[in-house]
Order: structure tokens, then sequence, then C-alpha cells
């Protein structure tokens, strides 16, 4: 236990919000591999939501299905986003790819629970990384496989202050950084 807990430390003295994944914390033996399960673009053949992350370099794309079940679960821990959930139910199918913070403009609640709706799709799998954010059906098959990874890390770090998940590429591109608890 205390090893772990160790272990954590180290990697939390390394991970930062304002950085990617070092390649320490890539290697370190408590970063998760976390394979993603919709590989070579399976989601791109229909309208899927999508996040952006920091760097917008890449787009995050998930199955609509995959994200209103994960929402339904967190709406029967909190009523409070159940207005966000009715609404991306009346949107599908989706007619198009849809900014997944659309529901938290009008929803102050899910915007709250935002970031760990999409951590949470990420610790599952259920997302395709996509580096190139640009799409024209017309001109590139929406099946493209242009070296998206087909795994990701996530990093648990640690301060005195706060715990979190930091999330990134194989090649230590930060995708998402997800503060879990602050403390006083």
């Amino acid at each position: 236990m205390w090893a772990i807990a160790l272990g954590v430390a180290t990697i939390a003295a390394q991970a930062s919000a304002a950085e990617g994944c070092t390649a320490r914390e890539l290697r370190h033996r408590f970063t998760a591999t976390i394979d993603l399960k919709p590989v070579g673009g399976v989601l791109r053949k229909q309208p899927a939501y999508y996040f952006t992350g920091p760097s917008q370099r890449f787009v995050i794309f998930f199955d609509p299905k995959e994200v209103v079940a994960k929402v339904e679960e967190s709406a029967r821990q909190d009523a409070s986003i159940r207005p966000a959930l009715e609404a991306m139910q009346r949107d599908l199918p989706l007619a198009e790819d849809t900014d997944l913070f659309k529901y938290g403009l009008r929803n102050v609640a899910f915007a709250f629970h935002f970031k760990h709706l999409v951590a949470n799709l990420l610790d599952a799998g259920l997302a395709m990384v996509d580096r190139m954010s640009f799409h024209d059906p017309a001109r590139i098959p929406p099946d493209i496989n242009d070296s998206d990874p087909a795994y990701i890390k996530r990093v648990d770090w640690a301060t005195r202050g706060a715990e979190g998940r930091k999330y990134c590429d194989p090649l230590g591109l930060e995708l998402l950084d997800v503060v879990d608890l602050i403390a006083d």
C-alpha cells in the first residue's frame, strides 16, 4: 500500500496541468494504458459527439449512445443534470458531429460534470482520438486512419492541495486534465 502511495506521489511531483505527459510519466508503472475500443475510425462513419482538448491538435470523438448511457448513470446520482440528458436524448440521432460542451452551455450542473464525463469515457476506452481535426467528407473518407492512437495513457497526480487524472496520447500530448479532489 505504501509503495503505491509513494509511486503515485512520485508521479504527482512531475505531473502538471500546464504540460503534457513526460516520457518518465508515460513509462511509470502506475501509469495506466487504456486501449481505445472504437479503433480505425469506426466512429467517423456516423455523426458523433466530440471534445477538443487544451492544445486543439486533436479531436476526441464519442459514440452518442455511449455518452447518453454515461450521462444516464450520472443523472441517477445527480438529478440536476437531467435537463442536459433530456436535451441529448432529443438530439438523437445526431444529424452532424456535435460539440459535447453544447449541453454545458445550457445546464450549469452538466458543465460542472463535463470534464469528469469525458474522463470516464476515456477510462472506459470509449473514444477515438483523432489527430487530424478537419475532415472534409467530400475529399477525405470518414474512416481514414491517419496514425490515430489505438491507446492512451492516464497519469494519476496529486499535490498538497489537489489530486486528479491527466490523459495523454502515446507521444505525451495532453488530451485532458481533471481535478478530482481539492483539499482545504
